[in-house]
């Protein structure tokens, strides 16, 4: 069977759309060509990085959104992954697990090549964050929460809850899909306060920039996959990011609550590009 989106001229099978050594790329007329390492990877270690990173850069909520990333940033980010000074505070995840076996079998000419791709794209983001008591019921599939039918809800708690707007284009792996990110009631305004220095915190801007929008020595954040953001907070406190440059981080996570770190990445991710 044929797959199509609107808006899109391309047609992919499934066999297609779920290869790691192929990139449905809907939207080609939308970025620069993409060498070869982001468009099929190289077999049989290395998947094409576009696979979950997509052709725009844009990410999902398992994974990041590398589109803008400093070239220097992305980097670092390798080296620190083959040298086993980045990993996940979960050791269980399993995208994090497969990012450090590609960092591993990579040649430096796909480094070098997969980095300025994506340190060259524009990054918008793809997230609305939403504060909410309760949210759509949804279950677990494919490494993100997928709504389920009806109209039944259930409480959020203390969590952050990232859904695809639409489940079809999530499964079609398109690259123009947005989500909706369901955060504690109050998150926002708690996670601004911390941001701006509260708690013993140093103001983040003081590392990120201005709108958290990135600098000579710090990656931009704002507008992030909040469970990305998250889940990076938790691993500098865990220490499985510890890395010379991660050194701040561990300092600021310390003595941050899971509900302190919820909020901080509530509203960052609420700092997102106007679509």
């Amino acid at each position: 069977m044929v797959e199509s989106l609107p808006g899109s001229a391309a047609h992919y099978r499934w066999a297609q759309i779920n290869s790691f050594y192929h990139v449905a790329d809907w939207y080609p007329d939308a970025h620069p060509p993409m060498p070869a390492v982001v468009r099929i990877g190289s077999r049989p270690r290395v998947a094409a990085c576009a696979y979950c990173h997509l052709a725009n850069g844009a990410g999902r909520p398992e994974n990041v959104a590398l589109a803008g990333l400093p070239a220097w940033y992305i980097t670092a980010q390798l080296r620190n992954m083959r040298a086993g000074l980045r990993t996940d505070a979960d050791p269980t995840w399993l995208p994090s697990k497969i990012m450090v076996e590609e960092s591993n079998a990579l040649a430096e000419r796909d480094i070098a090549d997969a980095v300025a791709y994506f340190s060259g794209l524009h990054f918008v983001s793809h997230v609305r964050v939403i504060e909410a008591a309760e949210v759509p019921a949804f279950h677990d599939a494919d490494f993100a929460y997928q709504r389920l039918p009806g109209d039944r809800r259930e409480p959020l708690g203390d969590r952050i809850v990232e859904m695809p707007d639409s489940a079809r284009g999530f499964a079609l792996r398109d690259d123009r899909l947005t989500y909706t990110a369901y955060v504690p009631v109050g998150s926002i305004e708690r996670g601004r306060s911390l941001a701006l220095g509260g708690a013993g915190v140093v103001a983040c801007a003081f590392c990120h920039g201005a709108g958290l929008r990135g600098t000579l020595t710090a990656p931009p954040i704002a507008g992030r996959f909040p469970g990305y953001l998250f889940r990076q907070l938790l691993a500098f406190r865990a220490g499985t990011r510890h890395a010379s440059q991660d050194a701040q981080m561990h300092a600021e996570t310390a003595h941050l609550s899971n509900d302190q770190m919820i909020a901080l990445a509530a509203y960052v991710a609420s700092l997102g590009t106007k679509r």
